[in-house]
């Protein structure tokens, strides 16, 4: 038998539990609809920092936890895990805007509104969210002075451990290729996906589950980041 562990959101534009009941039914698996609550992770959340063994950035760390505590009460062991899909295969709403970004800067109108008129037909135009783009466009310079103004910024919600010998560094790296490339290549290898992976594996292991990644397969992540994808509208 199989078994789906689905944390799910209800009433939230972000609740996939239609979509992942679907793939169950059509798989014939059992499933398990994990609601994470605010009240549980405020009730919770000492003995998750613990276990993830320093801050976090996200309360979808505690939906991962639950649901990693669901498959310990239904006695699931090993489980398939997705990790990867999005930063090798391109699957962030972000990834539109840079492809279009790259596409006005190359003069690719006719292709541009072809491709947008698309998404909005589909009514999966995401919101546009400037911030990754110009993080990727600026100069060098122009990165370092943005992160010394967030960390001051940031000073007063900061305590003096974090503070201490804080030298922000530039996630993005060296600036080469199309900026859909440069977000491909810091999501998948200096931002997003480690991160990730640390959060995953420290709840799998506080509830002694073990994770399967079968996205991040050497030549299954090595065929989607070498995809045309990356290289946006052309």
């Amino acid at each position: 038998a199989i078994n789906a562990f689905t944390a799910s959101f209800p009433g939230e534009p972000s609740d996939e539990w239609g979509l992942a009941s679907r793939v169950a039914e059509q798989e014939r698996a059992t499933q398990h609809r994990v609601v994470p609550t605010p009240e549980g992770f405020l009730a919770e959340l000492d003995e998750l920092v613990r276990h993830q063994g320093g801050p976090i950035e996200s309360p979808s760390v505690y939906a991962q936890w639950c649901v990693m505590r669901a498959a310990f009460e239904a006695g699931v062991t090993v489980l398939l895990d997705g990790q990867g899909a999005d930063e090798t295969w391109g699957g962030y709403p972000k990834h539109l805007w840079f492809g279009v970004g790259d596409a006005l800067t190359r003069g690719q109108a006719a292709r541009l509104a072809s491709t947008l008129r698309t998404w909005h037909a589909l009514g999966r135009l995401p919101r546009v969210d400037p911030k990754p783009i110009a993080g990727l466009a600026l100069p060098a310079g122009g990165r370092a002075a943005a992160r010394k103004a967030l960390l001051l910024a940031a000073r007063p919600a900061l305590g003096p451990a974090l503070l201490e010998g804080v030298e922000p560094s530039d996630p993005q790296g060296p600036a080469r290729g199309s900026l859909l490339a440069r977000s491909a290549a810091t999501d998948a290898g200096r931002v997003v996906l480690p991160r990730l992976l640390r959060y995953a594996d420290r709840n799998s292991m506080a509830w002694s589950r073990e994770l399967r990644l079968p996205y991040l397969d050497p030549e299954l992540a090595a065929l989607g980041l070498g995809s045309s994808w990356r290289e946006g509208l052309a």
